[in-house]
């Protein structure tokens, strides 16, 4: 018989670090090369017959509340969203304005699960499951579907003053030249596609965060020609939630999405879905700016492309 969802207590302590040891070889948990007792976080438990079916921990970060760990042993029973929803409600009582998480590049069922309930992809640490291994040696090099071990992607949700709002901007697109520009550096450049493109604002509590713009390319073709988020709302996954949103927008209207970028941002695009490599642009930047373009300490010359099945 399954229980209800638990708080772990003194009582069901030495369950849950037992639980640990078998599902994770120990009680320490490492997140961005730091070590995290397990056996001191917070977090809820589900049992069937004494035994736990699902566990999650976390810990509080200031204005953050950090999900060390999410595991159901019986999948497709909604215990994994039952106790994220618990979670939610803990960092709600406690003011915290975001919850955010690890998950590493392997693990697509967790990157699926979280998007789909509100969790938007918003930093990458590229190789950090070496430093993991320097302190859990017993880490394997292949994870899920053999795929490489190697980074870990952070995702985060917004949950308090959260009035979020994605809505398209019909008229005045000027107003938005600032964002614009951000991504785009050069004004005769996003004047060419302003007026064709469709521009959609992401806003909290009527404030605009974040911008994404979609032209059309061909009948089976659109591109996101520009996104950006204003400087101190970045790193809250405001982009990712645009580009999720455009994907449902103009499916079934076009087959496929492509977005040119410089080099250093192909992960990114990658991660929030344009997985498949469309085409190179040889002196993109070159032929087409007045000045140089640089992408920190990159020297822009051409434009990669990729693509997303619609």
């Amino acid at each position: 018989m399954i229980d209800k969802i638990e708080r772990i207590s003194n009582e069901t302590r030495n369950l849950v670090n037992q639980f640990f040891i078998d599902n994770w070889f120990s009680t320490d948990m490492s997140v961005r090369g730091e070590i995290i007792d397990g056996t001191k976080l917070d977090g809820f438990l589900l049992q069937e017959e004494s035994t736990i079916i699902g566990l999650v921990t976390y810990k509080f970060f200031e204005e953050i509340c950090e999900i060390v760990s999410l595991d159901s042993k019986k999948e497709n029973m909604g215990i994994g969203s039952a106790l994220l929803k618990e979670v939610e409600k803990v960092a709600i009582d406690n003011n915290c304005k975001k919850i955010r998480l690890i998950t590493t590049n392997d693990n697509m069922r967790a990157l699926q699960f979280y998007q789909k309930r509100g969790y938007c992809l918003s930093k990458l640490y590229p190789n950090a499951m070496d430093g993991v291994r320097r302190i859990k040696p017993n880490v394997p090099k292949l994870g899920d579907n053999d795929i490489p071990l190697r980074d870990e992607v952070e995702l985060k949700k917004i949950i308090c003053e959260n009035n979020i709002e994605i809505n398209k901007i019909e008229e005045n697109k000027l107003d938005y030249m600032d964002l614009l520009l951000s991504a785009d550096p050069e004004k005769d450049v996003v004047m060419q596609y302003i007026a064709q493109g469709d521009m959609f604002v992401l806003s909290n509590n009527g404030k605009a965060l974040a911008e994404i713009l979609i032209t059309p390319v061909d009948s089976e073709t659109c591109e996101l020609k520009n996104i950006a988020t204003v400087s101190d709302a970045r790193g809250n996954g405001f982009a990712g939630m645009l580009i999720q949103y455009v994907f449902n927008e103009y499916k079934g209207k076009y087959k496929r999405m492509i977005v040119g970028t410089t080099e250093n941002m192909i992960p990114f695009y990658v991660l929030n879905g344009f997985t498949k490599y469309y085409k190179t642009a040889k002196n993109f930047f070159v032929d087409n700016y007045k000045e140089e373009i640089w992408d920190g300490n990159l020297h822009c010359i051409d434009m990669y492309y990729y693509a997303k099945e619609l």
